[in-house]
């Protein structure tokens, strides 16, 4: 068993034979494009971790179970599930609209078969997130909000208005994301706001953790633990009552930078693997034609051209990437690294500001005119918050600077997503 003694902002004491899991993982079902502008030209997949890669990942770090929550898609979590009955469960993270300003929630579902999800897909197309987790609380699914404090659609801000009321809809509510660095601090405040103003009798808000991995790199590095569980039933049983914690780290610029060195790497050996596949049809193709086999060196040369060419043809774009990406990836890592926490921080510190003065006026709101009394309630809360600057990168290279300002290859390009899809 693992020991869990370390573990971040304890709410529960956690015994040492306490059993975790990674709730939010991310493998090849989650098959769209990355959002960012380099990525889109030579068709870079959010994920290409295989559900047997993500057991044997999770399982080394010490999580006793092991779960998948691709983007709208269940069949690696299944697949997952039967290789591994005893210890796997089912997830997915559905993207749903929150609202008429382009606001986008991400939930995530567990325990749930193939013909819920399909009802999921349908569900999340045609609702907002209010008639969605409605439905999910009549239907008895287990669910929880993901990052609520960092938005799907980056260009579109979260107020705190918007924050604390999508809290509200949630009992279970990831307050560690092992990607996210300042939201995580922002959405841990806001819960712990709402259940210090829970009525007698009310159920509490309970914090989960995730790494949200998107590569092998970071499985594991966030987690939810169960103090008292001690099998998957238990432990699914536990999540639904609230009788869970979150434990692991938070994200930052060092882990963004890694694991986009390793998304580069599973990029090119998944294409070059897909082309492998097109060079094999066309040696099989090749052998049975006697003539043509007959042809001396044709048996080798000719399939592995052929191949080649058919490929190319159809993903060129993937050709050129293939033999671009591997050397500019210290380059591009620091460049997208930099540019997607400076963005992320940015808007997390000035919502943090705002979310801060709405709790002040909420909790104190008779003694709100009071400009000393609320400065000093003010200067309280800040003591726990980080430095504005906190988690910015420093990009110190010119040459960084420069590539960072005028090509944008990094910068986040969400506008054309369809989140129906």
């Amino acid at each position: 068993m693992t020991n869990h003694s370390a573990n971040r902002n304890p709410i529960l004491y956690v015994p040492e034979e306490a059993l975790s899991c990674d709730m939010h993982v991310h493998s090849i079902g989650s098959f769209d494009i990355i959002p960012l502008k380099f990525t889109k030209l030579f068709g870079v997949r959010e994920s290409y971790s295989s559900p047997e890669d993500i057991y044997r990942i999770a399982k080394q770090r010490g999580r006793e179970f092991v779960t998948i929550t691709d983007h709208n898609s269940i069949e690696q979590s299944l697949r997952l599930t039967y290789l591994y009955p005893d210890e796997a469960f089912t997830g997915c993270e559905y993207a749903v609209k929150a609202n008429d300003e382009g606001h986008v929630v991400d939930v995530l579902c567990y325990d749930i078969d193939m013909a819920t999800h399909q009802e999921l897909i349908k569900l999340r197309k045609n609702v907002y997130l209010g008639e969605f987790v409605d439905y999910l609380k009549q239907n008895h699914i287990l669910f929880a909000g993901a990052h609520l404090a960092e938005p799907v659609k980056p260009r579109i801000k979260i107020t705190s208005k918007f924050l604390m009321s999508w809290i509200d809809m949630f009992d279970l509510v990831e307050t560690l994301n092992g990607d996210v660095m300042r939201g995580n601090e922002i959405v841990e405040m806001c819960v712990n706001f709402k259940n210090r103003h829970k009525k007698p009798g009310e159920r509490k808000i309970t914090g989960i953790g995730g790494s949200d991995a998107h590569t092998l790199h970071t499985i594991g590095r966030a987690y939810t633990v169960a103090p008292n569980a001690r099998t998957k039933g238990e432990f699914l049983e536990a999540l639904a009552n609230g009788e869970v914690q979150p434990a692991g780290k938070g994200g930052s610029y060092e882990v963004t930078k890694g694991y986009i060195l390793e998304g580069v790497e599973a990029y090119k050996k998944y294409e070059f693997g897909q082309m492998r596949k097109k060079i094999q049809e066309e040696r099989e193709w090749w052998e049975k034609s006697k003539h043509l086999s007959a042809i001396p060196f044709s048996r080798w040369f000719a399939p592995q051209t052929i191949g080649f060419f058919r490929y190319a043809n159809r993903n060129l774009k993937k050709v050129f990437g293939m033999a671009i990406l591997p050397g500019l990836k210290p380059i591009l890592s620091k460049l997208i690294a930099a540019n997607l926490k400076t963005k992320t921080e940015k808007d997390a510190f000035e919502l943090e500001k705002r979310c801060i003065d709405n709790l002040i006026k909420t909790e104190y709101a008779d003694a709100y005119q009071d400009y000393e009394a609320v400065e000093k309630i003010r200067v309280k809360y800040r003591e726990n918050t980080k430095p504005e600057h906190y988690y910015m990168p420093k990009v110190s290279s010119r040459v960084l600077r420069w590539l960072q300002k005028k090509l944008g290859w990094a910068d986040i390009d969400y506008d054309k997503r369809d989140y129906d899809d």
